[in-house]
């Protein structure tokens, strides 16, 4: 019973795996198609416009501008998608939560003043250390930020929240902005999905995919026009989990 237990498990795995990589390829081609399909449409025009020898300099650089402008969009999509699929396991360290919550607040405090943000921390102190890959969970709380900061283009107030809770660690990164209808929140992690105009919705899916890897937790409340409040939830890990 025990080798079946272990090969289904192995079938699963693969399984999933198989799942992950046709859920991602079919995410990534639906991305691209809009930009390819402009590009498409500008280099039709603009043959028919040489045929028609009707091509004007200004027409030239209008067709160029979209040109070069989807190529970028291209490049973005498929940077931030190398970035998600290339997402290597957690290197687990002791750290400080506290400590790292500042360097994240220290490092984004210049972009909040541009936009007229008004910070507040509320850092349970002598918060537990817990081992944990610093960088990733830097990366997963800066795209939360970030993701918090341009839904205030006006300005407004961010609080973070940490504390203990039971044997996990809770962040809490409550804004004053926008707010997300609620028809929206089931896919706010969903590769590509975004709510942004020049946005390619990975930085969210990024987040939890490194939460993810800490066999943690990433939670969402929201209400459209009073803000909202990402809540993160790590466990605390007194030796490292992969030993």
């Amino acid at each position: 019973m025990k080798l079946f237990r272990k090969s289904d498990e192995k079938h699963k795995d693969k399984f999933d795996a198989k799942n992950d990589i046709s859920a991602w390829a079919s995410a990534l081609a639906h991305e691209i198609k809009n930009p390819l399909n402009t590009m498409k449409i500008n280099l039709q025009l603009l043959e028919e416009e040489w045929q028609q020898n009707n091509v004007s300099n200004e027409k030239l650089e209008k067709r160029f501008n979209v040109l070069n402008k989807e190529i970028l969009r291209l490049e973005q999509i498929l940077n931030d998608f190398l970035r998600y699929a290339r997402l290597p396991k957690p290197n687990f360290e002791k750290y400080d939560i506290s400590i790292l919550l500042n360097e994240l607040l220290d490092f984004t405090e210049p972009e909040a003043q541009q936009l007229n943000i008004n910070i507040s921390k509320d850092i349970e102190s002598n918060l537990p250390e817990t081992y944990l890959d610093s960088q990733q969970i830097k990366q997963a709380l800066l795209n939360i930020l970030i993701n918090a900061y341009q839904s205030m283009p006006n300005g407004g107030d961010l609080i973070i929240k940490a504390y203990k809770t039971d044997s996990k660690i809770r962040i809490d990164v409550i804004d004053s902005g926008e707010g997300i209808p609620s028809e929206r929140i089931d896919r706010l992690f969903d590769l590509f999905y975004s709510t942004k105009e020049n946005g390619t919705g990975l930085g969210l899916s990024i987040a939890k995919r490194i939460i993810d890897l800490h066999n943690g937790e990433i939670m969402v409340q929201s209400q459209e026009g009073k803000g909202s409040t990402f809540s993160v939830v790590l466990p605390i890990y007194l030796n490292d989990p992969t030993k």
